[in-house]
């Protein structure tokens, strides 16, 4: 089979859907190598991930105008390599597949900017719907990483039988080699700082109890849009001793962070996902999370849920967690099984092998 991917995140982005794009291509290539594996992107000039082009058959659209090309000549392009299945990774197809009779798959991460419209500016929001409406029209299969997302394109799209949910893998880690971050007994929460991650509330809850418990709270991730103002408020609330932001974390780093941390956190207000808490499982560590419907959909047992919008919900986590330690740890192997990378290339490849 000749599968092509859409990969312009695979070479330009190091967070979430870069990681997926990559995830995919390198489960396939582990779990697959007989098969013959095309990438498509703009020019790889800023790549900041492994050396793809070395292992597959790249295809580089250059210029000035290099995305629009991307998507208005990849079909075309595709067709005269043969290609059997074409994946966009990222909410969008190239246009002209279905006349050169190469059967569409996309993944849908999630509907974020129709779901919480405010953290989105009014043009982006026209720009996405577009491409997603395109994508979902003109594709065979939509692959949703969570139930959760195939929900909502039934609600908002009205195309949820051509939905197919396949987990994304989490990337296995060997917690030994992690080297324990020299902190006081802490509390983890890893994500971007952004409104929808809901610092703020986290940090309101956490001010409440900051006398009953000596744990204090570090949170990992980009720095966005909220990033200064959360440290505003954290002087604000005289707990500059107890919440440290940390952003500029390696991959290798986070691993580190997640071996010494007491707890993981994670109080997100919506998610299409939730590989930090998929990590922070790897590791054994004690999980209190939102109680929105994908965090119920992929947490383990165990795991404590709480209201994202209650600060006394939060707080009630916050100690609860404190109470552990570092002997509470308990790895859930059947439960992560599901979020594998051979259970992640297996079910892609048998959908690619329906479809034709």
């Amino acid at each position: 089979m000749k599968i092509a991917f859409d990969a312009k995140r695979a070479f330009f982005n190091n967070s979430g859907l870069g990681n997926y794009s990559r995830g995919v291509i390198e489960s396939l290539s582990t779990y697959y190598p007989n098969q013959e594996i095309h990438l498509f992107s703009p020019d790889g000039k800023n790549k900041i991930s492994g050396d793809f082009s070395a292992k597959h058959p790249t295809h580089f659209f250059t210029g000035t105008l290099k995305n629009i090309k991307r998507i208005k000549s990849s079909a075309k392009l595709a067709s005269s390599l043969g290609i059997d299945v074409f994946h966009g990774l990222s909410n969008e197809i190239p246009s002209g597949l279905k006349p050169k009779k190469i059967k569409a798959v996309v993944t849908i991460h999630d509907l974020i900017f129709l779901k919480l419209p405010q953290y989105y500016k009014n043009i982006d929001r026209k720009i996405y719907k577009a491409k997603t409406q395109y994508a979902i029209d003109n594709s065979d299969l939509i692959i949703t990483t969570s139930k959760q997302t195939k929900t909502d394109i039934e609600e908002l799209f009205g195309a949820g039988n051509k939905c197919k949910t396949i987990y994304q893998h989490v990337s296995q880690f060997n917690t030994s080699t992690a080297k324990p971050v020299r902190e006081n007994n802490y509390l983890l929460y890893i994500s971007s700082f952004e409104q929808r991650k809901n610092h703020r509330t986290l940090f309101e809850s956490f001010q409440k109890i900051t006398s009953q418990t000596d744990v204090n709270l570090i949170c990992v991730g980009r720095p966005r849009e909220t990033f200064h103002d959360l440290q505003a408020l954290i002087t604000k609330l005289n707990l500059g001793d107890r919440i440290k932001l940390i952003s500029d974390a390696s991959s290798e780093q986070l691993h580190d962070y997640l071996s010494g941390c007491s707890g993981f956190i994670y109080p997100s207000l919506y998610e299409g996902f939730g590989i930090p808490l998929l990590e922070a499982m790897l590791h054994g560590v004690p999980c209190a999370c939102s109680s929105i419907p994908v965090f119920k959909e992929i947490a383990a047992p165990g795991t404590l849920f709480f209201d994202p919008k209650s600060t006394i919900g939060i707080s009630k986590a916050i100690l609860e967690l404190s109470k552990n330690s570092m002997e509470n740890r308990f790895i859930n192997t059947a439960h992560l099984n599901k979020f594998s990378a051979h259970s992640h290339a297996k079910s892609l490849m048998d959908s690619y092998i329906e479809l034709l």
